[in-house]
């Protein structure tokens, strides 16, 4: 089957070639396997050829891609490089914070944030902490008071983007009052490090470790309280929209190129390939739906639900998906090809991702019988 027009369609890299065009030839030019060695550091080419503010609205110094087009991009930059769409979907989610905090900050903080952006800041995101029984919504990170601000203690992991972090924003916990806020601490802080986590090869690119923190100061007006930043959880619900969105997004690339490669096979029928990428392609095609709802400023739970109910449909199909995918391909090509085993690898991570099982199964029914959905209850 000839695969040179279906390559051209289904990888998207022309996507990424329009919003990054240097990424993209770099990234070709590399190829799968020199991209993803850690060596190569992908995450320094992505911040060189001004990848950080791609998300980032005009008006903020950035270069105001749609959700849609994203989308579109992290396919193709999964395709190319898993780790780097894994390790800049965070970065993303973080941006998109920074922008609903801008709509309502004075303007001395959106100058910064602005300043931030144009500089291509790269932000890492610290909201998981690495226990089973934790949520991302729910911080055990603590903040005490301190003067002009709270001191911070504990840790976050996994963190992506940890090596080239120029800031981390990260979920804490407010001893004084209980309530959950947002804070930004900058790369160098004097208590902040760094200490190595990833060890497996899959994935190893996107700098994944845990980051430290024993008493690091944040000042009052870098702390964002969500009680009051965000009272009915409406931005924070719209930034895990977003992060379901994106990183998925990336794990279809990767998953677009395995089946690329069987595409190639003499063997290899237009019925095989629609039979066996069908679950992955059929997925792709609801996620764009729900990203031009996201355009068109769609922020409901109706929104958030209809999502989850997407990912989770895709997190067990996925895995059949690439077994049926890897099988098609037959043993030789697998012993000779290191990419058909290592995109296998890096797709497997695609169901740690939050929110967990547990939380899911919460959010759909109270969707489904109260047609509401509460993070934190």
């Amino acid at each position: 089957m000839d695969r040179t027009g279906l390559d051209a369609r289904l990888s998207h890299v022309a996507a990424v070639r329009h919003h990054l065009p240097d990424l993209a030839d770099t990234l070709e030019e590399l190829g799968l396997m020199a991209a993803e060695d850690p060596s190569t550091n992908v995450v320094a080419l992505w911040k060189e050829h001004d990848g950080p503010r791609l998300t980032a609205p005009s008006a903020l110094g950035g270069l105001g891609a749609t959700c849609v087009e994203t989308l579109e991009l992290q396919r193709g930059v999964g395709y190319l490089s898993p780790s780097l769409a894994a390790a800049t979907t965070m970065h993303y989610l973080s941006v998109a914070g920074l922008a609903d905090f801008a709509n309502t900050a004075d303007e001395e903080t959106v100058g910064l944030i602005k300043s931030l952006i144009e500089n291509r800041t790269v932000f890492a995101s610290g909201f998981s902490e690495g226990t089973i029984a934790g949520s991302v919504f729910r911080p055990t990170m603590r903040a005490s008071p301190a003067d002009g601000g709270y001191t911070l203690t504990g840790q976050k992991k996994p963190c992506s983007l940890a090596d080239s972090m120029d800031c981390v924003m990260a979920s804490v916990l407010l001893d004084d009052t209980k309530q959950r806020a947002i804070t930004v601490i900058f790369n160098g802080s004097p208590g902040l490090s760094v200490t190595p986590l990833w060890t497996s090869a899959p994935l190893s690119g996107a700098q994944t470790h845990a980051v430290v923190f024993e008493d690091v100061f944040v000042p009052n007006e870098l702390m964002m309280i969500s009680d009051i930043e965000d009272p009915d959880g409406r931005n924070e619900k719209s930034g895990y929209v977003l992060f379901g969105l994106i990183i998925t997004a990336g794990y279809v690339g990767a998953a677009t190129r395995l089946a690329l490669k069987l595409a190639a096979r003499d063997d290899f029928t237009p019925a095989d390939f629609v039979e066996l990428f069908s679950p992955v392609e059929g997925v792709w095609r609801a996620l764009r739906m729900i990203a031009a709802r996201y355009d068109a400023g769609d922020r409901s739970d109706d929104l958030f639900a209809d999502l989850l109910w997407i990912r989770l449909g895709l997190r067990d199909q996925l895995q059949t998906a690439v077994a049926r995918l890897v099988a098609k391909v037959g043993g030789v090509a697998f012993a000779t090809d290191p990419e058909i085993a290592y995109l296998s690898s890096c797709i497997s991570a695609y169901s740690f991702h939050p929110p967990n099982l547990r939380e899911s199964g919460a959010f759909l029914l109270d969707h489904e019988l109260a047609g509401e959905i509460s993070l934190t209850r």
